[in-house]
């Protein structure tokens, strides 16, 4: 890591909200970065997120205040930082077992921060990397990605940026969706819809078409909606679920392959079609099939 970089994030020792002890950095991104600390109060290990908007913020001399140079960016940030706050606020209403849980938020060194669980275990996309995904465990883990985003749904949120890397298996082999830092509100507290006044971020061959498109009116129509059975919702979820899938297909067993295209290709269709998919009635299909069950005895996990 270059002296530059270690100069845009928090060093090593740093006690955050006179409780939290930064144990390391872990990663960045445009909006933001993301730290290992120990939560000196109760002696555990948690997740923090920092706000820190790439191009705009920058560190002060004393390696912990955060300040914006220009003066046009200063209203940006302070959009930005109300946005940050109000999505941990609601993140911290989900209680979901496939959902990061955030424990606390708070401002301070003129930025802000949420704190989450630290999940410790592997990503998808380590796990499809080091072959350790099988046909067993990608049915299992498709069916807890569902009921994650259906959780995350359910307040108004749509996660913008589901990909093998951002989901995490759990030492107890259990899928926990992280990292919201595209993450959109789409609906207020009484499910009333939101216009959406900014811009999609998304990582392409994972985000769905609307979402890359920069269509405002065809993002409002697709997206700007409030729960799980919407049109929206179900285009996203539907072209997620594909390429999860597709991480893991070249190690499936032609024969299950086969079976799990079907639902794929029914999923895709019904997508790009602008038809409201029944992602309940295929998470059944893809956990109920007896001849998938029986297909699978036959394999070496």
């Amino acid at each position: 890591m270059s002296e530059s970089e270690k100069e845009q994030h928090l060093q090593d020792g740093t006690i955050l909200n006179n409780r939290y002890k930064i144990l390391r950095f872990l990663s960045s991104g445009g909006f933001g970065n993301t730290y290992e600390a120990e939560d000196e109060e109760f002696g555990a290990h948690v997740a923090i997120k920092e706000l820190f908007i790439s191009g705009i913020c920058k560190r002060d001399n004393d390696d912990r205040q955060v300040s914006i140079s220009v003066a046009d960016n200063r209203q940006l940030f302070r959009r930005h930082k109300e946005k940050f706050r109000n999505e941990a606020a609601r993140l911290r209403k989900i209680n979901h077992p496939n959902v990061v849980k955030v424990r606390d938020e708070f401002e301070e060194n003129g930025t802000a921060y949420y704190v989450m669980d630290f999940v410790r275990g592997k990503s998808l996309d380590d796990m499809q990397r080091s072959g350790e995904l099988n046909e067993k465990r990608s049915v299992q883990y498709i069916n807890q990605v569902l009921a994650a985003l259906e959780a995350v749904h359910n307040v108004g949120i749509l996660h913008l940026d589901i990909k093998p890397s951002n989901i995490m298996v759990d030492d107890n082999n259990s899928v926990v969706l992280i990292d919201f830092g595209a993450s959109k509100r789409v609906a207020d507290d009484d499910g009333k819809s939101l216009s959406l006044s900014t811009g999609l971020a998304g990582t392409p061959g994972y985000a769905p078409l609307e979402q890359m498109s920069g269509d405002k009116k065809l993002i409002g129509k697709h997206l700007a909606i409030t729960h799980v059975h919407t049109e929206g919702y179900l285009s996203e979820v539907a072209k997620q679920m594909t390429a999860i899938i597709s991480e893991a297909k070249e190690a499936l067993k032609n024969d299950i392959r086969e079976k799990l295209n079907v639902i794929i290709d029914q999923l895709k269709d019904e997508a790009l079609a602008n038809v409201i998919p029944n992602i309940e009635e295929h998470a059944k299909e893809i956990a109920n099939l007896e001849h998938l069950k029986d297909d699978l005895k036959k394999v070496t996990i």
